[in-house]
């Protein structure tokens, strides 16, 4: 059997590829490729029993908590059983599992190596991992720590961000050495480099599924971003009523409701939370990292691994501060968006949306 790992990395439209995976099992497994149900917790869309699986012992996070108590011990020999019992019962010729977690939080030799020997039996394996720029990368993960809790105010990158998911050589070079650099698929995460310019197309290829897409469900765009003012007034929501929080048992609030579809919705493209030098820092740090990758895994000996034509709007002016009356604008949308959807808060920009800006980052 033909196994393809794809682990990420995160923040490069993972959500959008497991639910077109497990929409589509059915219709999968009728072609031979099977997404195995055995490896979801719960109503999940990511494999996440695989970094479960995987992680030492002594580093529980909030993924093995999700386990009930459980001992790791019982649960890897479970899960060993259920994959192989299912793969076995399948008859398919292709198996693709899904998590991105994989990338950031399995980050020791044993760690991933207890992966490979999980899925050694099984058949070839072939990881797959998409790169997006470490820029972009820094400000996606800062939205969705925003979305979830987080108070504090984008910085730079720290020393954990850095080690956990944003040094790509050294995610390449652990991966490599495990499963091989010849097993190693990495792609870049840029519109302009996937299969006919689409992220499902681009990695039915990339996993040499070899099929035909026409007739599987393609789920929208998943975890849209917030443009700066959005999440800076959710940032400081987040001091009040945070999505996430020990009060709620670190589950979704019931109190927030659906202000974080409607502030998706209310965003525009503009996402600009960084200022320019600080996006200049972060690409220069890495650097050297990242041609040593262009270089080794996907054959360029130019050393180029993303693209800088097209990114101007990164060389704008810094945002204006957040201000009250950017507060008091933006809740009327969302309140008129809460009480009349589509109406004043639909393809409206606002009043202050060209003149408003996110707080600067570093500001509280």
């Amino acid at each position: 059997m033909r196994v393809t790992l794809h682990i990420g990395a995160e923040k490069t439209g993972t959500t959008t590829i497991q639910r077109f995976l497990k929409n589509n099992a059915a219709r999968l497994r009728e072609k031979g490729v099977l997404v195995p149900s055995c490896g979801y917790l719960l109503d999940s869309v990511s494999h996440d029993k695989l970094p479960i699986y995987g992680r030492r012992d002594d580093r529980p996070d909030d993924l093995r908590l999700r386990l009930g108590g459980e001992p790791i011990g019982r649960f890897r020999a479970a899960f060993s059983r259920d994959l192989l019992g299912e793969c076995r019962a399948s008859h398919c010729g292709s198996l693709v599992l899904s998590s991105e977690h994989c990338s950031s939080r399995l980050l020791f030799a044993d760690e991933i190596e207890r992966l490979r020997d999980l899925l050694a039996p099984i058949g070839t394996v072939a990881v797959l991992l998409y790169l997006r720029r470490q820029d972009e990368m820094w400000v996606s993960y800062y939205s969705t720590a925003v979305k979830t809790r987080s108070t504090e105010p984008i910085g730079l990158p720290t020393a954990d961000a850095k080690r956990e998911f944003l040094d790509y050589d050294a995610l390449c070079t652990r991966w490599a050495k495990a499963f091989g650099a010849e097993a190693l698929r990495v792609r870049v995460f840029d519109r302009r480099e996937f299969k006919g310019g689409d992220l499902i197309d681009d990695f039915i290829a990339a996993a040499g599924l070899g099929i035909d897409p026409s007739g599987l469900e393609r789920p929208p765009a998943q975890n849209r971003g917030l443009d700066p003012r959005m999440l800076e007034f959710l940032r400081r929501f987040n001091r009040h009523l945070p999505h996430l929080s020990e009060q709620s048992g670190f589950r979704p609030d019931p109190r927030q409701g659906d202000l974080l579809a409607i502030l998706e919705r209310l965003s525009t493209e503009n996402r600009r939370a960084l200022p320019p030098e600080w996006r200049r820092a972060i690409m220069e740090e890495f650097s050297p990292g990242n041609s040593n990758v262009a270089k080794r895994f996907l054959g360029r000996e130019d050393g180029r691994l993303f693209r800088e034509e097209g990114r101007g709007e990164r060389e704008s002016a810094n945002p204006p501060a957040f201000t009250m009356e950017d507060a008091f604008e933006i809740f009327a949308r969302v309140w008129a968006e809460k009480n009349c959807p589509g109406g004043l808060g639909a393809g409206r920009e606002g009043s202050r949306q060209t003149g408003g800006g996110a707080a600067r980052p570093g500001r509280g």
